[in-house]
């Protein structure tokens, strides 16, 4: 599968999909975008500019470093287009969820077991602790009109990833993730950063 078998994989599945219901899931082409066509996305997603990112490259690196013969499940699940990771104010992992996990047609059922009825949502994802908080941060990589990153003091982060070549996906999955945001107790204390993937996958 060459350097990076995962992406690879992934890439492999995804023009699969091309070839029969990858349409009815609203699907694009992978591949890199422009700041200003993400930014464009991100906007009409629903995404707050100041709150927006992409993803370093040098991520997949890092993920790769990890054995996979331990954490084979971990890394797949760090490599997907669409995640949520829910952080606590310590920075440890307190629920994750990825698309491989959601199910569904011709949508993504995020929702079918109700795990986003409450906050923090039920846990779908295993978890794992090769990517912590302070980790993501160092990966992320500011947009136009993005602020500085400082979660702190919120009592939990939220970090999701999207994907443009997501299409419909991605917007249904943040604007899911802004409504279980809205349950929390005090919502001023939980932070969402957006951070786009599209150039993870162009290799």
């Amino acid at each position: 599968m060459g350097k990076y078998p995962f992406v690879r994989l992934l890439l492999f599945l995804l023009a699969g999909l091309n070839t029969g219901c990858a349409a009815l899931y609203g699907l694009k082409t992978p591949g890199a975008r422009s700041p200003e066509d993400i930014m464009r996305v991100a906007k009409r997603y629903g995404i707050p500019a100041q709150d927006s990112y992409r993803i370093d490259t040098g991520y997949r690196a890092m993920l790769l470093q990890w054995d996979t013969s331990q954490h084979r499940v971990a890394i797949k699940n760090h490599v997907q287009p669409l995640q949520a990771l829910y952080y606590t104010s310590n920075g440890a992992l307190e629920t994750f969820h990825v698309n491989c996990y959601a199910g569904g047609f011709p949508n993504l059922r995020w929702n079918r077991t109700h795990a986003f009825d409450v906050f923090p949502p039920r846990q779908q994802a295993p978890l794992d602790s090769i990517v912590s908080l302070s980790t993501q941060l160092r990966y992320l990589q500011p947009m136009i009109g993005t602020a500085t990153v400082r979660p702190l003091p919120h009592e939990r982060v939220i970090i999701v990833y999207w994907t443009h070549f997501m299409g419909r996906q991605s917007k249904r999955f943040i604007r899911l993730i802004q409504r279980n945001a809205a349950l929390a107790p005090d919502p001023q204390k939980v932070k969402i950063l957006y951070v786009n993937a599209d150039d993870f996958f162009t290799e």
